[in-house]
């Protein structure tokens, strides 16, 4: 049933598909290939949208509290999926948009999971890395093709995505450390985390600082402590704990060679500001507009740079393996803004060796 809705959903959006179009609709796979998926001279069956609208409820577990507010989402769904159509056949975008869960959302519908950064954690020291030549850094770097990032989390609709960005680091810290590569466990810090807000969001520092040896709490593995997108009373045992440590974290300057170097060693956490465009990303060099429905945490496990010169950052995401480019994105670096864009370089931080 799954795989009908998803194709369904794929067709409707590749080209436009009207109750009159009685060509046979394409495979998942054709779509994938496609790079001019809509014919903006189709118009949009309202039957249709309502039917499509229905089988997208149901891949995306939605639910509305009253009918009116059905009928709202509904019609912003449809909205979106004009400007879809529009943005991706206007031809000259280095990114595409597509459906997925945020589809029948809007600019009022803030998406933050980043709570403001306090006094004390803005006066921390940065750490600053440069070398004499910079050619001997690679163009191409990412920590996916070293076997060092775990797969890709659905944070639903928790606000935790400082929980999961701070996790995945430090799986790939362990990794890199000598240690196996195992999911950590979002949930006990969204439980346990008295520092950061559960659902309501967090700062990835916070979760470093809880994972440390100081606090003598370290984080125990995703299979011991699994998820549930909710907070939930701390359940964490008291004797015979299995957990990994950390020695805390390191914050880098505000430079992107400083943060190709440190990419280089690890995977980084980098706070952005996100609106409705990167919500509805599903491909290509995303170079904006960020817009600001919230701040978000990610992992930039790899940098690179196109056949044509184009140079972005590799980011791992919280939203799931149909969000963007199998749950990544590419987002341009470079841009000769301060902070880099969507303010990525405004505060990029490490955890410090991992140890269980």
């Amino acid at each position: 049933m799954k795989l009908l809705i998803i194709s369904t959903l794929m067709t409707f959006l590749a080209f436009a598909y009207s109750v009159d179009d009685e060509s046979p609709p394409p495979k998942l796979s054709e779509f994938k290939e496609a790079r001019s998926y809509l014919d903006t001279t189709q118009t949009f069956d309202e039957a249709y949208v309502h039917s499509f609208f229905e089988e997208w409820m149901v891949q995306y577990e939605k639910n509305y509290s009253t009918h009116d507010e059905m009928i709202k989402r509904r019609e912003i769904f449809k909205k979106n999926l004009l400007h879809i159509q529009k943005f991706n056949n206007e031809g000259n975008n280095s990114y595409r948009l597509g459906i997925n869960q945020f589809t029948d959302e809007n600019e009022d519908d803030k998406s933050g999971c980043v709570e403001a950064i306090d006094e004390l954690l803005e006066l921390e020291e940065r750490v600053s890395f440069n070398i004499s030549d910079k050619s001997s850094l690679p163009i191409f770097f990412d920590w996916r093709d070293h076997g060092a990032v775990t797969p890709v989390k659905k944070q639903g609709k928790c606000g935790s995505c400082w929980a999961f960005a701070a996790t995945s680091a430090i799986e790939s810290l362990v990794y890199i450390s000598g240690g196996d590569l195992r999911n950590l466990s979002p949930q006990e810090l969204i439980d346990c985390d008295i520092q950061n807000h559960g659902c309501e969001g967090g700062r990835p520092e916070k979760a470093f600082i809880y994972a440390s040896r100081g606090r003598r709490h370290g984080i125990t593995f995703e299979s011991l402590y699994p998820y549930h997108a909710k907070r939930q009373p701390c359940n964490v045992p008291k004797n015979n704990r299995i957990a990994v440590f950390i020695d805390g974290y390191t914050v880098l300057s505000t430079t992107e060679l400083s943060v190709r170097i440190a990419v280089t060693h690890q995977p980084v956490v980098a706070v952005i500001y996100i609106g409705d465009p990167f919500k509805r990303y599903a491909g290509g060099i995303f170079k904006g507009p960020c817009g600001y429905t919230g701040r978000h945490a990610v992992l930039i496990v790899g940098y690179g740079e196109t056949h044509d010169g184009v140079k972005y950052w590799i980011l791992k995401n919280s939203w799931g393996e149909d969000w963007g480019e199998e749950g990544y994105i590419r987002l341009l670096r470079g841009d000769g803004s301060t902070f880099g864009l969507c303010n990525i370089l405004s505060r990029p931080i490490y955890p410090m060796y991992a140890v269980l």
